[in-house]
């Protein structure tokens, strides 16, 4: 299947609930004409609100913003912010109001990509990885929240935990605002991101996920999900007992106004 968008990316996936009885992890890759979005949801109390959020959030970001440059209007980095934090807050409270599993909560991770611009949205405990130099490099990641203990303090726990969902503990203990860091595409040197859930970042550090890629023997281009899969298992052998997600991107050096999302390499998911 092909499809005309912004810029040509190769990516691959792969999931494994771990020692965890249960899979609790969600992950959603959207598209459009304009816009591309991959998540990487890692839930909690049950995986309701991260399949709600994995299903649903693409809606308020990716389409609005399809709609708004569609209609010729061309959004600026104060636009896209609010689109996204306008979209986490209807997210939150979509859960909320459907009355279901209210103590269900998850961490997010997302990246939208455009023509122009890199845009990364983050609460919790996923967090994005960007390199440069096919994976030599890291140029960018987002904050890793940490683990959400009750009770928490400043004083005791640092900034406070992120989540969408879990109105069990909301709003005393958890927030539910995203971390948002846009990058100009044609100012930037990413060529590869990795978003992964807590399960990965829980024992790999961002030098040591550096280290692993630069070890790898063939181009990333060409085995996505294996790298994804040898990934997580790298961070099980590290000792990780949780749910790992690893969504692996490749993104083209090439400035193209109509490209191509590769979905050869299809998700694996165990």
């Amino acid at each position: 299947m092909t499809t005309s968008l912004p810029l040509e990316i190769i990516y691959g996936l792969y999931a494994t609930r771990g020692h965890e009885e249960t899979m609790e992890d969600s992950v959603a890759i959207k598209h459009g004409k304009k816009w591309c979005m991959f998540l990487v949801c890692d839930g909690y109390n049950g995986r309701y609100a991260a399949d709600c959020i994995a299903d649903t959030l693409h809606h308020w970001i990716l389409c609005r913003c399809e709609r708004i440059e569609s209609s010729g209007v061309e959004l600026r980095t104060n636009d896209i912010s609010k689109i996204i934090r306008d979209g986490f807050t209807e997210m939150d409270q979509l859960l909320k109001n459907r009355g279901k599993h209210l103590d269900s909560g998850a961490s997010v991770v997302c990246v939208l990509i455009s023509i122009k611009y890199i845009v990364f949205a983050q609460l919790g405990r996923c967090k994005a990885l960007a390199f440069s130099n096919n994976g030599e490099d890291v140029v960018f990641e987002t904050r890793h929240h940490g683990a959400f203990y009750k009770p928490w303090s400043v004083k005791h726990a640092g900034p406070m935990p992120r989540a969408l969902g879990d109105f069990s503990n909301k709003p005393d203990w958890i927030r539910s605002d995203p971390d948002i860091t846009i990058f100009n595409r044609g100012e930037s040197l990413m060529d590869t991101i990795i978003l992964g859930s807590e399960g990965l970042w829980s024992v790999m550090s961002s030098e040591k996920v550096c280290q692993w890629l630069t070890l790898q023997q063939r181009p990333l281009h060409n085995v996505m999900v294996e790298t994804a899969e040898n990934l997580a298992r790298a961070a099980m052998i590290e000792g990780s007992k949780e749910n790992i997600s690893v969504l692996i991107l490749k993104l083209s050096p090439k400035k193209r106004y109509c490209a191509v999302l590769n979905e050869r390499h299809e998700a694996l998911m165990v």
